[in-house]
């Protein structure tokens, strides 16, 4: 889960709320002597505080087109670490298939093994095949007479 930015607390609301209402109260009150020179100061102070404003609202954009930018790039992040995670466990799965092959030619090997005559090493191979394939199979094995060429049904 990403971090949100925290929120500042800004002072500079208030600051800009009272730099327009201050001379527009002045305005009113002083609109009654007329004095011209009031007027062009009044002036000069709004065009100030839209300077102000202006700068105020390109430093905003700015942060947040930053703080857009950074979203993305962790939403990115989050995607391909995502993908290597779904990676990773793809391969865990595979090795974990893997073992569980090797555990059960090692059971057919040990049985192999202990078998002493043709008979028993063919039922062992017989009754084994379904267990390595993993699903029920019929086997029939076949065993080659090498003196006499012959085909002969060892077990199934």
């Amino acid at each position: 889960m990403t971090n949100k930015p925290k929120k500042q607390s800004s002072n500079l609301y208030p600051l800009v709320v009272l730099s327009f209402v201050a001379p527009l109260i002045c305005l009113f009150v002083y609109a009654t002597n007329y004095q011209i020179t009031f007027f062009i100061f009044l002036g000069l102070a709004l065009l100030v505080n839209i300077a102000f404003l202006w700068s105020f609202h390109r430093r905003l954009v700015l942060k947040q087109s930053q703080i857009n930018l950074q979203k993305e790039e962790y939403f990115e992040k989050a995607n391909l670490l995502k993908a290597e995670l779904e990676q990773e466990w793809q391969t865990i799965e595979s090795f974990r298939k893997k073992i569980i092959s090797y555990s059960q030619l090692k059971d057919l090997t040990e049985k192999l093994s202990m078998s002493l005559t043709i008979a028993e090493t063919s039922q062992a191979l017989s009754s084994e095949a379904s267990n390595f394939f993993g699903y029920d199979i019929t086997v029939i094995l076949y065993l080659f007479h090498s003196k006499t060429s012959e085909l002969g049904i060892s077990s199934s």
